[in-house]
Protein backbone atom coordinates (compact mmCIF):
# COMPACT_ATOMS: atom_id res chain seq x y z
CA UNK A 1 0.00 0.00 0.00
CA UNK A 2 1.41 3.41 -1.03
CA UNK A 3 2.45 5.84 1.62
CA UNK A 4 0.83 9.35 1.86
CA UNK A 5 4.00 10.86 0.51
CA UNK A 6 3.88 8.72 -2.63
CA UNK A 7 0.22 9.60 -3.18
CA UNK A 8 0.88 13.35 -2.91
CA UNK A 9 3.71 13.06 -5.44
CA UNK A 10 1.49 11.47 -8.00
CA UNK A 11 -1.16 14.20 -7.64
CA UNK A 12 1.43 16.94 -7.92
CA UNK A 13 2.79 15.37 -11.12
CA UNK A 14 -0.63 15.73 -12.84
CA UNK A 15 -1.75 19.06 -11.38
CA UNK A 16 1.49 21.02 -11.84
CA UNK A 17 1.29 21.32 -15.65
CA UNK A 18 -2.28 22.56 -15.47
CA UNK A 19 -1.29 25.18 -12.94
CA UNK A 20 1.60 26.35 -15.11
CA UNK A 21 -0.67 26.74 -18.17
CA UNK A 22 -3.28 28.63 -16.16
CA UNK A 23 -0.70 31.02 -14.80
CA UNK A 24 0.70 31.61 -18.30
CA UNK A 25 -2.75 32.44 -19.70
CA UNK A 26 -3.45 34.87 -16.89
CA UNK A 27 -0.09 36.54 -17.37
CA UNK A 28 -0.63 36.87 -21.16
CA UNK A 29 -4.01 38.46 -20.67
CA UNK A 30 -2.55 40.90 -18.21
CA UNK A 31 0.17 41.89 -20.66
CA UNK A 32 -2.34 42.37 -23.54
CA UNK A 33 -4.66 44.41 -21.39
CA UNK A 34 -1.78 46.62 -20.35
CA UNK A 35 -1.03 47.62 -23.99
CA UNK A 36 -2.84 50.59 -25.55
CA UNK A 37 -4.87 49.99 -28.78
CA UNK A 38 -3.50 51.86 -31.85
CA UNK A 39 -5.55 54.87 -32.93
CA UNK A 40 -8.06 54.22 -35.74
CA UNK A 41 -7.32 55.99 -39.08
CA UNK A 42 -10.31 56.73 -41.28
CA UNK A 43 -9.56 56.28 -44.99
CA UNK A 44 -10.66 58.97 -47.41
CA UNK A 45 -13.22 57.71 -49.97
CA UNK A 46 -11.79 56.60 -53.32
CA UNK A 47 -12.16 59.30 -56.00
CA UNK A 48 -11.84 58.37 -59.69
CA UNK A 49 -10.50 60.92 -62.17
CA UNK A 50 -12.64 60.88 -65.35
CA UNK A 51 -12.90 62.66 -68.66
CA UNK A 52 -16.32 63.97 -69.69
CA UNK A 53 -18.10 65.66 -72.57
CA UNK A 54 -21.34 67.63 -72.59
CA UNK A 55 -24.40 66.53 -74.55
CA UNK A 56 -25.04 69.10 -77.27
CA UNK A 57 -28.05 69.75 -79.54
CA UNK A 58 -27.42 68.97 -83.20
CA UNK A 59 -27.51 71.83 -85.72
CA UNK A 60 -27.58 69.87 -89.00
CA UNK A 61 -29.43 66.86 -90.33
CA UNK A 62 -27.49 63.61 -89.87
CA UNK A 63 -26.07 61.76 -92.85
CA UNK A 64 -25.33 58.13 -93.54
CA UNK A 65 -21.98 57.30 -95.10
CA UNK A 66 -22.23 54.49 -97.65
CA UNK A 67 -20.12 53.17 -100.50
CA UNK A 68 -20.96 51.99 -103.99
CA UNK A 69 -19.80 51.64 -107.58
CA UNK A 70 -20.65 54.09 -110.37
CA UNK A 71 -22.87 52.44 -112.98
CA UNK A 72 -24.80 53.66 -116.04
CA UNK A 73 -28.14 55.28 -115.38
CA UNK A 74 -29.21 55.29 -119.05
CA UNK A 75 -27.50 52.70 -121.22
CA UNK A 76 -28.52 52.10 -124.82
CA UNK A 77 -27.83 49.33 -127.29
CA UNK A 78 -27.44 50.89 -130.76
CA UNK A 79 -29.15 48.72 -133.38
CA UNK A 80 -29.82 50.04 -136.90
CA UNK A 81 -33.36 49.67 -138.23
CA UNK A 82 -32.17 49.44 -141.84
CA UNK A 83 -29.25 47.50 -143.21
CA UNK A 84 -26.54 48.10 -145.74
CA UNK A 85 -22.91 49.16 -146.02
CA UNK A 86 -21.61 51.83 -143.63
CA UNK A 87 -20.38 54.91 -145.50
CA UNK A 88 -19.67 57.29 -142.59
CA UNK A 89 -18.68 56.92 -138.90
CA UNK A 90 -18.27 59.63 -136.26
CA UNK A 91 -14.57 60.11 -135.43
CA UNK A 92 -15.34 59.63 -131.71
CA UNK A 93 -17.21 56.39 -132.36
CA UNK A 94 -14.63 54.41 -130.40
CA UNK A 95 -14.63 52.96 -126.90
CA UNK A 96 -14.36 55.87 -124.49
CA UNK A 97 -15.27 58.48 -127.11
CA UNK A 98 -17.86 61.12 -126.30
CA UNK A 99 -20.59 62.47 -128.55
CA UNK A 100 -23.23 65.16 -128.23
CA UNK A 101 -26.98 64.67 -128.52
CA UNK A 102 -28.06 64.79 -132.17
CA UNK A 103 -24.61 64.13 -133.61
CA UNK A 104 -24.32 61.53 -136.37
CA UNK A 105 -22.94 58.24 -135.06
CA UNK A 106 -22.81 56.49 -138.43
CA UNK A 107 -24.57 56.46 -141.79
CA UNK A 108 -25.70 53.52 -143.90
CA UNK A 109 -25.41 53.91 -147.68
CA UNK A 110 -28.64 55.79 -148.51
CA UNK A 111 -28.72 55.23 -152.28
CA UNK A 112 -30.96 52.16 -152.23
CA UNK A 113 -33.37 53.98 -149.96
CA UNK A 114 -33.30 57.11 -152.11
CA UNK A 115 -34.29 54.97 -155.09
CA UNK A 116 -37.05 53.32 -153.08
CA UNK A 117 -38.36 56.76 -152.14
CA UNK A 118 -38.30 57.90 -155.75
CA UNK A 119 -40.21 54.77 -156.80
CA UNK A 120 -42.78 55.29 -154.07
CA UNK A 121 -43.30 58.91 -155.07
CA UNK A 122 -43.76 57.95 -158.70
CA UNK A 123 -46.31 55.34 -157.71
CA UNK A 124 -48.14 57.97 -155.70
CA UNK A 125 -48.27 60.30 -158.69
CA UNK A 126 -49.69 57.49 -160.81
CA UNK A 127 -52.30 56.65 -158.22
CA UNK A 128 -53.31 60.29 -157.90
CA UNK A 129 -53.63 60.53 -161.69
CA UNK A 130 -55.79 57.42 -161.82
CA UNK A 131 -57.91 58.86 -159.02
CA UNK A 132 -58.41 62.08 -161.01
CA UNK A 133 -59.47 60.05 -164.06
CA UNK A 134 -61.86 57.99 -161.98
CA UNK A 135 -63.33 61.08 -160.35
CA UNK A 136 -64.00 62.48 -163.89
CA UNK A 137 -65.65 59.24 -164.93
CA UNK A 138 -67.76 59.28 -161.79
CA UNK A 139 -68.90 62.82 -162.53
CA UNK A 140 -70.00 61.82 -166.07
CA UNK A 141 -71.77 58.75 -164.72
CA UNK A 142 -73.63 60.90 -162.20
CA UNK A 143 -74.87 63.25 -164.94
CA UNK A 144 -76.10 60.31 -167.03
CA UNK A 145 -77.79 58.76 -164.04
CA UNK A 146 -79.69 61.93 -163.29
CA UNK A 147 -81.10 61.88 -166.86
CA UNK A 148 -82.16 58.20 -166.76
CA UNK A 149 -83.03 57.79 -163.09
CA UNK A 150 -86.81 58.29 -163.60
CA UNK A 151 -87.01 56.08 -166.67
CA UNK A 152 -85.54 52.83 -165.27
CA UNK A 153 -85.95 50.67 -162.24
CA UNK A 154 -82.80 49.78 -160.27
CA UNK A 155 -81.52 48.70 -156.91
CA UNK A 156 -79.20 50.49 -154.53
CA UNK A 157 -76.37 48.22 -155.64
CA UNK A 158 -77.10 48.97 -159.26
CA UNK A 159 -77.16 52.67 -158.61
CA UNK A 160 -73.79 52.47 -156.78
CA UNK A 161 -72.23 50.67 -159.73
CA UNK A 162 -73.74 53.06 -162.22
CA UNK A 163 -72.24 55.99 -160.29
CA UNK A 164 -68.87 54.13 -160.19
CA UNK A 165 -68.67 54.50 -156.42
CA UNK A 166 -66.78 51.18 -155.80
CA UNK A 167 -64.20 52.11 -158.44
CA UNK A 168 -63.79 55.51 -156.86
CA UNK A 169 -63.25 53.98 -153.39
CA UNK A 170 -60.71 51.53 -154.78
CA UNK A 171 -58.75 54.29 -156.46
CA UNK A 172 -58.77 56.43 -153.35
CA UNK A 173 -57.47 53.45 -151.32
CA UNK A 174 -54.67 53.01 -153.84
CA UNK A 175 -53.70 56.65 -153.37
CA UNK A 176 -53.62 56.25 -149.56
CA UNK A 177 -51.50 53.11 -149.94
CA UNK A 178 -49.10 54.94 -152.24
CA UNK A 179 -48.83 57.78 -149.74
CA UNK A 180 -48.05 55.30 -146.96
CA UNK A 181 -45.35 53.76 -149.13
CA UNK A 182 -43.83 57.20 -149.63
CA UNK A 183 -43.90 57.79 -145.88
CA UNK A 184 -42.20 54.45 -145.21
CA UNK A 185 -39.56 55.14 -147.87
CA UNK A 186 -38.88 58.56 -146.33
CA UNK A 187 -38.61 57.01 -142.87
CA UNK A 188 -36.20 54.30 -144.06
CA UNK A 189 -34.08 56.92 -145.78
CA UNK A 190 -34.01 58.96 -142.56
CA UNK A 191 -33.02 55.83 -140.63
CA UNK A 192 -29.85 55.44 -142.66
CA UNK A 193 -28.45 58.24 -140.46
CA UNK A 194 -28.15 57.03 -136.84
CA UNK A 195 -27.78 59.89 -134.34
CA UNK A 196 -27.04 60.06 -130.62
CA UNK A 197 -30.26 60.50 -128.61
CA UNK A 198 -28.37 62.16 -125.73
CA UNK A 199 -24.89 63.26 -124.71
CA UNK A 200 -23.10 59.95 -124.45
CA UNK A 201 -19.86 58.08 -123.97
CA UNK A 202 -19.16 55.04 -126.13
CA UNK A 203 -18.75 51.78 -124.22
CA UNK A 204 -18.30 49.37 -127.12
CA UNK A 205 -18.53 49.56 -130.91
CA UNK A 206 -18.00 47.30 -133.92
CA UNK A 207 -18.21 49.70 -136.86
CA UNK A 208 -15.91 50.56 -139.72
CA UNK A 209 -16.53 52.40 -142.96
CA UNK A 210 -17.42 49.73 -145.51
CA UNK A 211 -18.68 47.21 -142.97
CA UNK A 212 -22.11 45.71 -143.50
CA UNK A 213 -24.79 46.16 -140.87
CA UNK A 214 -28.06 44.27 -140.57
CA UNK A 215 -31.34 45.51 -139.13
CA UNK A 216 -31.63 44.79 -135.41
CA UNK A 217 -27.97 43.84 -134.93
CA UNK A 218 -26.12 45.57 -132.08
CA UNK A 219 -23.26 47.70 -133.37
CA UNK A 220 -22.48 49.78 -130.26
CA UNK A 221 -23.38 50.46 -126.64
CA UNK A 222 -23.56 54.02 -125.35
CA UNK A 223 -24.21 55.55 -121.92
CA UNK A 224 -25.78 58.92 -121.17
CA UNK A 225 -23.24 61.24 -119.53
CA UNK A 226 -25.72 63.65 -117.97
CA UNK A 227 -26.13 61.35 -114.97
CA UNK A 228 -24.65 58.09 -113.74
CA UNK A 229 -26.07 55.80 -111.08
CA UNK A 230 -24.66 54.82 -107.69
CA UNK A 231 -26.34 52.05 -105.71
CA UNK A 232 -25.49 51.80 -102.01
CA UNK A 233 -26.55 49.49 -99.19
CA UNK A 234 -28.40 51.01 -96.25
CA UNK A 235 -29.78 49.13 -93.23
CA UNK A 236 -33.41 48.33 -93.87
CA UNK A 237 -34.48 49.91 -90.59
CA UNK A 238 -33.08 53.27 -91.72
CA UNK A 239 -35.00 53.51 -94.99
CA UNK A 240 -37.81 55.34 -93.22
CA UNK A 241 -35.38 58.22 -92.66
CA UNK A 242 -34.71 58.62 -96.41
CA UNK A 243 -36.48 61.32 -98.41
CA UNK A 244 -36.78 60.59 -102.14
CA UNK A 245 -38.42 63.88 -103.11
CA UNK A 246 -35.30 65.21 -104.81
CA UNK A 247 -33.09 65.20 -101.71
CA UNK A 248 -29.47 66.02 -102.63
CA UNK A 249 -26.60 63.71 -101.70
CA UNK A 250 -22.85 64.26 -101.78
CA UNK A 251 -20.60 61.87 -103.68
CA UNK A 252 -16.80 61.62 -103.48
CA UNK A 253 -14.16 59.27 -104.81
CA UNK A 254 -13.43 56.99 -101.87
CA UNK A 255 -9.73 56.45 -102.62
CA UNK A 256 -8.80 60.08 -103.37
CA UNK A 257 -8.04 62.44 -100.51
CA UNK A 258 -9.60 65.83 -101.03
CA UNK A 259 -11.51 64.73 -104.12
CA UNK A 260 -14.00 67.19 -105.51
CA UNK A 261 -17.48 66.49 -104.08
CA UNK A 262 -20.17 65.88 -106.69
CA UNK A 263 -23.86 66.52 -106.57
CA UNK A 264 -26.18 63.56 -106.35
CA UNK A 265 -29.90 63.04 -105.97
CA UNK A 266 -31.81 60.29 -104.19
CA UNK A 267 -33.89 58.47 -106.80
CA UNK A 268 -35.53 55.38 -105.36
CA UNK A 269 -35.20 52.22 -103.33
CA UNK A 270 -34.64 48.93 -105.09
CA UNK A 271 -37.55 46.55 -104.84
CA UNK A 272 -35.99 44.01 -102.49
CA UNK A 273 -33.93 43.67 -99.32
CA UNK A 274 -30.89 41.46 -98.87
CA UNK A 275 -32.30 38.74 -96.61
CA UNK A 276 -28.87 37.84 -95.24
CA UNK A 277 -27.72 41.28 -94.14
CA UNK A 278 -31.11 43.04 -93.98
CA UNK A 279 -29.71 45.77 -96.21
CA UNK A 280 -31.81 47.82 -98.62
CA UNK A 281 -30.38 49.26 -101.83
CA UNK A 282 -30.79 53.00 -102.39
CA UNK A 283 -30.20 54.38 -105.88
CA UNK A 284 -28.59 57.82 -106.24
CA UNK A 285 -28.17 59.78 -109.48
CA UNK A 286 -24.68 61.21 -109.93
CA UNK A 287 -25.16 64.53 -111.73
CA UNK A 288 -22.73 65.56 -114.50
CA UNK A 289 -20.10 62.99 -113.49
CA UNK A 290 -17.52 63.66 -116.22
CA UNK A 291 -17.18 67.42 -115.81
CA UNK A 292 -14.26 69.18 -114.19
CA UNK A 293 -10.71 68.01 -113.61
CA UNK A 294 -11.71 65.09 -111.38
CA UNK A 295 -14.25 63.03 -113.37
CA UNK A 296 -16.01 60.06 -111.86
CA UNK A 297 -15.78 57.30 -114.42
CA UNK A 298 -17.95 54.24 -114.69
CA UNK A 299 -16.74 51.59 -112.27
CA UNK A 300 -15.32 54.13 -109.78
CA UNK A 301 -15.71 53.21 -106.11
CA UNK A 302 -17.27 56.20 -104.37
CA UNK A 303 -18.44 57.35 -100.97
CA UNK A 304 -21.96 58.74 -100.71
CA UNK A 305 -23.17 60.92 -97.86
CA UNK A 306 -26.90 60.27 -97.77
CA UNK A 307 -28.93 62.80 -95.74
CA UNK A 308 -31.39 61.37 -93.25
CA UNK A 309 -34.43 62.91 -91.71
CA UNK A 310 -33.16 63.54 -88.19
CA UNK A 311 -34.82 64.16 -84.86
CA UNK A 312 -34.91 67.94 -84.28
CA UNK A 313 -34.40 67.60 -80.51
CA UNK A 314 -31.63 65.00 -80.69
CA UNK A 315 -28.45 65.46 -78.66
CA UNK A 316 -24.95 64.56 -79.76
CA UNK A 317 -22.43 62.72 -77.55
CA UNK A 318 -19.09 61.10 -78.45
CA UNK A 319 -19.19 57.46 -79.53
CA UNK A 320 -16.85 56.65 -76.62
CA UNK A 321 -19.53 57.78 -74.17
CA UNK A 322 -22.05 55.15 -75.27
CA UNK A 323 -21.73 51.89 -73.34
CA UNK A 324 -23.02 48.42 -74.01
CA UNK A 325 -26.80 48.20 -73.96
CA UNK A 326 -27.24 51.87 -74.96
CA UNK A 327 -26.29 53.19 -71.53
CA UNK A 328 -24.17 56.22 -70.67
CA UNK A 329 -22.26 56.98 -67.49
CA UNK A 330 -23.09 60.37 -66.04
CA UNK A 331 -20.90 62.51 -63.84
CA UNK A 332 -23.80 63.62 -61.67
CA UNK A 333 -23.07 67.10 -60.39
CA UNK A 334 -19.50 66.41 -61.44
CA UNK A 335 -19.02 64.27 -58.32
CA UNK A 336 -20.83 60.94 -58.55
CA UNK A 337 -21.14 58.12 -61.08
CA UNK A 338 -24.63 57.32 -62.34
CA UNK A 339 -25.96 55.01 -65.07
CA UNK A 340 -28.46 56.42 -67.59
CA UNK A 341 -30.24 54.42 -70.36
CA UNK A 342 -30.67 56.41 -73.59
CA UNK A 343 -32.42 56.04 -76.95
CA UNK A 344 -30.04 56.15 -79.91
CA UNK A 345 -31.41 57.40 -83.24
CA UNK A 346 -28.22 57.54 -85.32
CA UNK A 347 -24.63 56.39 -84.98
CA UNK A 348 -22.12 58.56 -86.82
CA UNK A 349 -18.36 58.48 -87.34
CA UNK A 350 -17.45 60.45 -84.22
CA UNK A 351 -20.65 60.68 -82.25
CA UNK A 352 -24.10 59.23 -81.67
CA UNK A 353 -27.42 61.03 -81.62
CA UNK A 354 -29.66 60.58 -78.59
CA UNK A 355 -33.40 61.25 -78.78
CA UNK A 356 -34.24 60.64 -75.12
CA UNK A 357 -32.55 60.00 -71.79
CA UNK A 358 -30.29 63.07 -71.68
CA UNK A 359 -30.62 66.81 -71.27
CA UNK A 360 -28.52 69.45 -73.03
CA UNK A 361 -25.32 70.15 -71.13
CA UNK A 362 -25.29 66.94 -69.06
CA UNK A 363 -21.79 65.56 -68.59
CA UNK A 364 -21.23 62.05 -69.93
CA UNK A 365 -18.09 60.11 -69.09
CA UNK A 366 -15.87 59.30 -72.07
CA UNK A 367 -12.93 57.64 -70.27
CA UNK A 368 -12.94 53.93 -69.32
CA UNK A 369 -13.69 52.71 -65.78
CA UNK A 370 -12.54 49.18 -64.91
CA UNK A 371 -15.33 48.40 -62.42
CA UNK A 372 -18.09 51.00 -62.71
CA UNK A 373 -20.30 51.16 -59.63
CA UNK A 374 -23.12 53.69 -59.30
CA UNK A 375 -22.38 56.19 -56.58
CA UNK A 376 -18.59 56.06 -57.01
CA UNK A 377 -17.01 59.41 -56.20
CA UNK A 378 -15.60 61.19 -59.25
CA UNK A 379 -13.27 64.02 -60.10
CA UNK A 380 -13.73 65.61 -63.51
CA UNK A 381 -10.41 66.33 -65.15
CA UNK A 382 -9.96 69.95 -66.14
CA UNK A 383 -10.51 70.85 -69.77
CA UNK A 384 -12.39 67.67 -70.73
CA UNK A 385 -15.99 68.93 -70.74
CA UNK A 386 -15.84 70.07 -74.36
CA UNK A 387 -18.73 70.09 -76.77
CA UNK A 388 -19.20 67.15 -79.11
CA UNK A 389 -19.58 67.30 -82.91
CA UNK A 390 -23.02 68.71 -83.60
CA UNK A 391 -23.10 69.45 -87.31
CA UNK A 392 -22.19 67.65 -90.47
CA UNK A 393 -21.55 64.34 -88.74
CA UNK A 394 -21.70 61.18 -90.76
CA UNK A 395 -22.66 57.65 -89.90
CA UNK A 396 -20.18 55.16 -91.27
CA UNK A 397 -21.68 52.44 -93.38
CA UNK A 398 -19.11 50.01 -92.10
CA UNK A 399 -19.53 50.95 -88.46
CA UNK A 400 -21.72 49.18 -85.98
CA UNK A 401 -25.16 50.43 -86.62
Amino acid sequence: MASPIQTAGRILRYVAPVLVIAVAVVAARAIIAAKKAPPKVERAPRVLPVEVARAQPITAAPTYEAYGVVRPLNELSVRPVVGGPVVEVHPNMIAGGRVKAGELLFRVDPRDYELSLATARAALLGSEANLAIEEGSAAVAKSEWELLEDAIETTDAGKSLALREPYLKRQRAEVESARANVGMAELNLERTSVRAPFDAVILTESLEVGSQVSPGTEVARIVATGSFLVEVNIPAERTGALDFSGTPATIRLSDADGSQPREGELLRLAGEVDTAGRMARAQIALIDPLSGSDPMLLGSYVRVDVPLQGTPDALSIPRSALREGDVVWLARDGKELAFQPVTVTHRRNEDVLISSGLKPGQEVITSPIAVPVPGTALRVLDGTASSTPSAGGEMAGGADQ
